[in-house]
């Protein structure tokens, strides 16, 4: 385990956050020409994923050759990752959500009203489009 620099310390404890080494090995396939020997694919590298202590679920990954640079590209990156939520940050989210969405529904109904009563206003006279009126003959 390596200790970080004090800049990646500072992130991470800004984040609220820690952070787990996976390492992976490098990738081979058999060689085509001779089954007895295999030819690397991929050379082995070394995964950092950056876990949320408040949660304890990891929620950015980073690949790098080493530690030290697989830490510094996952810190980095996290800054600006969602971070993983409560179930009551959650349902805060979607209750705001709600409520914008009813105070639209509101102004909605209002503008539906107003336009309901322009219809069922009589229309208004208009003396000049008229015809004087022929007396009726007796």
């Amino acid at each position: 385990m390596i200790t970080p620099i004090p800049e990646i310390k500072q992130i991470l404890q800004d984040l609220n956050a820690t952070f787990r080494f996976i390492h992976v090995g490098p990738i081979y396939e058999p060689n085509p020409i001779d089954d007895t020997k295999t030819k690397q694919v991929k050379p082995g590298c070394v995964r950092c994923e950056i876990i949320d202590l408040t949660l304890k679920a990891g929620y950015h990954t980073a690949e790098g050759g080493d530690e030290a640079s697989a830490l510094e590209s996952a810190a980095r990156g996290a800054i600006d990752a969602e971070k993983p939520q409560t179930p009551a940050q959650r349902n805060s989210a979607h209750l705001r959500e709600s409520n914008q969405l009813a105070i639209e529904n509101e102004q909605l109904r209002k503008r539906l009203a107003e336009l309901e009563a322009k219809i069922t206003e009589p229309p208004a006279k208009r003396p000049y489009n008229r015809k004087p009126k022929e007396p009726v003959p007796q």
